[in-house]
């Protein structure tokens, strides 16, 4: 295993290092690609030979890439809540599909305007008649963008919340002399030797500030008279 120092990027390292422009060739190629979809579903859209499908391939995919933004800041969400330490390298890669929910909004209130191709009830159509006024149009439409604007918004207002303690609170280093004291209750420990080492870094464990290695060690033996079974707690204090 190596045992070169490990080097930790600084904040205005990674801004540096994600604030670099895209490559005009990239740049260029992407934004022909979306004026060619666009173009391609206006005439899908507006044509009376292909309407129904076009609208329909939007709305799935509509669905698909919004239902994987959601489901992002809900992982997150539950990664925080249980403060799940195993997540923590993956955590921001998901933050960043919030980005994608203020356009599905958008694309939403697009959605309803080729409604009459994707639901049936906007063609006034009702298995059940007595769902006949959940069903009218401008009740659907309107409790729809009322709610996903509100799942946006919260989504926002999380994720902000949650890099707002990176981005604008947790120092870049910590210099100076100090120290920490570690106190333990009581700790069940079986006979033999144990080796303690230290770590300071950011509730997040995004950040390590310092580490030590093998910062002290100690063994634990048996006492007399030997126990004959089981393992004893006498409450000791443990102070490193």
């Amino acid at each position: 295993m190596s045992a070169h120092e490990l080097h930790l990027p600084t904040r205005d390292e990674v801004l540096r290092a994600t604030n670099r422009p895209l490559p005009r060739t990239l740049f260029v190629a992407a934004s022909a690609l979306a004026a060619i979809g666009v173009l391609v579903f206006l005439i899908g859209a507006f044509t009376e030979s292909g309407h129904d499908r076009a609208w329909q391939a939007f709305h799935v995919n509509w669905i698909f890439f919004t239902t994987i933004s959601q489901a992002a800041v809900v992982f997150v969400a539950v990664q925080r809540i249980t403060t799940a330490r195993w997540s923590r390298p993956i955590v921001r890669f998901l933050e960043g599909y919030v980005a994608f929910l203020p356009i599905a909004f958008v694309l939403l209130v697009v959605d309803f305007l080729g409604a009459k191709h994707i639901y049936p009830w906007a063609t006034g159509a009702f298995a059940q008649p007595e769902k006949r006024f959940y069903l009218q149009p401008a009740f659907v439409i309107g409790r729809d963008l009322v709610l996903f604007g509100i799942m946006t918004c919260l989504s926002v207002w999380y994720v902000y919340t949650s890099l707002r303690l990176d981005v604008g609170l947790i120092p870049d280093s910590v210099s100076g002399d100090g120290w920490i004291d570690v106190v333990m209750p009581d700790i069940s420990l079986l006979p033999g030797a144990y080796d303690v080492h230290t770590a300071v870094h950011d509730f997040n464990r995004q950040h390590e500030y310092d580490y030590l290695h093998l910062a002290t060690r100690f063994d634990v033996t048996t006492g007399k008279p030997y126990e004959s079974s089981g393992l004893v707690t006498l409450r000791p204090e443990w102070q490193f």
